[in-house]
């Protein structure tokens, strides 16, 4: 139960795995396993032991934690599948709790897969049941991911009322294990998000900057998120040597934790820079490993900031031509296409989402950057 207690403990968007745990079940395979062994000792307990009640929370959170893995890993059908049982378990037993958690996930589900009408359904069925129960810590959260979904609605100004109520609850609940810091970190980081879309890039710049340093060193993978984030407010800026430094503290730090969530967007960066160096087989291993973990999650922001790195390699591979064909080969289709596939997909996201690069792609330089020769 370690992810369990830890995810909804430390840090509302992804749960963490611990070293121990991802050494001995060291496969997706095998993690899927232990969840049916566990499923299987709890059912055989149903028929031998007398205190069903206690039983009957282990099942929910047992369901929990496998819904929170599966929706994190992209696999929907299952982890989505497991959230719709737990809510289905909690009407019978009335766990608020439980209920308001399994409806935060799939909030989650719809923040990986884009779509802001599924999120503000579960937050608005689940800040009711927060109210019924008075859980001020899930109240917390829920403000957070408040703020998140009107930023996807480009309603700014509401989204930070959300968020400054979301730090005040939590600052307000601080303590010597600094718990809660990740939640501090993510408002902070949405904060950060707000003021980017909006083109206020160093107020922007400040939010990632303190959201770092309160995420630093507190194992999870949010760090690897926040540096992500301002790296992509510092490349909006032309600041690219600055940004490249955070694009590879952000992959550092992903290859040190278990999960998907952000990863293509970070890859997408480097990939360019991998270009830029001139190392081509970098950068299509990059844009590959992008693709996967894009795929997979179904990100449909992700797949519009892949489309769009293409064209600009298409562009870029016009004045710049390589030895290699290592990029020309993978890029077969002409850079207008590209282009009409990034803007296609945009068309179908629902809500008005910012698109990576769509301000700032056109502006790429077409040679190599100075600050990077």
């Amino acid at each position: 139960m370690e992810t369990e207690i830890y995810s909804n403990i430390h840090y509302g968007t992804v749960p963490y795995i611990s070293v121990d745990f991802a050494k001995k079940y060291a496969s997706e395979s095998a993690i899927s396993s232990y969840f049916d062994e566990l499923f299987n000792e709890a059912a055989t307990l149903r028929k031998t032991v007398s205190q069903q009640k206690l039983l009957g929370e282990l099942e929910l959170r047992l369901l929990h934690t496998k819904g929170r893995f599966y929706i994190y890993q992209g696999h929907y059908n299952i982890g989505v599948e497991a959230m719709e049982q737990l809510l289905k378990h909690t009407e019978i037993t009335g766990n608020g709790k439980m209920k308001i958690r399994a409806h935060r996930n799939l909030v989650y589900y719809a923040i990986q897969t884009t779509q802001p009408s599924i999120m503000k359904k579960h937050l608005d069925a689940g800040m009711k049941i927060i109210r019924q129960e008075n859980d001020t810590l899930e109240q917390g959260i829920y403000c957070r991911l408040y703020g998140l979904y009107h930023i996807m609605m480009g309603a700014y100004d509401t989204a930070e009322s959300f968020l400054l109520q979301s730090l005040t609850i939590f600052t307000g609940y601080l303590d010597a294990e600094n718990k809660y810091l990740a939640n501090i970190a993510y408002a902070h980081n949405y904060l950060g998000e707000s003021y980017r879309r909006q083109g206020m890039y160093e107020k922007a710049c400040s939010e990632f900057q303190l959201a770092v340093q309160l995420c630093s060193g507190k194992e999870t993978n949010c760090e690897a998120i926040l540096h992500c984030n301002y790296g992509q407010t510092l490349f909006a800026m032309g600041r690219y040597g600055m940004a490249r430094s955070e694009f590879n503290k952000s992959e550092q730090t992903f290859n040190s934790f278990w999960g998907l969530t952000g990863r293509a967007k970070t890859l997408v960066y480097l990939a360019l820079y991998a270009a830029w160096d001139g190392n081509d087989a970098d950068s299509v291993e990059k844009i590959r490993l992008a693709e996967s973990f894009s795929n997979t999650l179904g990100d449909r922001t992700e797949k519009t900031l892949l489309n769009l790195l293409k064209w600009y390699l298409k562009e870029y591979l016009s004045v710049n031509r390589r030895e290699t064909g290592l990029l020309d080969s993978m890029l077969q289709d002409s850079a207008e296409t590209y282009l009409s596939l990034a803007y296609e997909n945009a068309k179908s996201i629902d809500g008005f989402y910012e698109l990576e690069w769509s301000h700032t792609a056109k502006k790429l330089p077409k040679m190599l950057p100075q600050e990077l020769r």
